[in-house]
């Protein structure tokens, strides 16, 4: 049990490390950002084509 601790605190530690490396905050906004952005153009276009029917 105490090895399977370790190990997962040795993963999560490797995990935060790579994500700082990265910055992956700023990744996962930029994700969220252009997804959000499609919605938006998506709804758009939708509500385009009702007001045309």
């Amino acid at each position: 049990m105490q090895k399977y601790k370790k190990l997962q605190k040795n993963i999560l530690s490797f995990k935060d490390d790579i994500e700082k490396e990265i910055d992956s905050k700023e990744i996962k906004q930029d994700i969220y950002n252009e997804l959000r952005m499609e919605e938006l153009e998506q709804s758009e276009l939708f509500e385009e084509k009702k007001e045309d029917d």
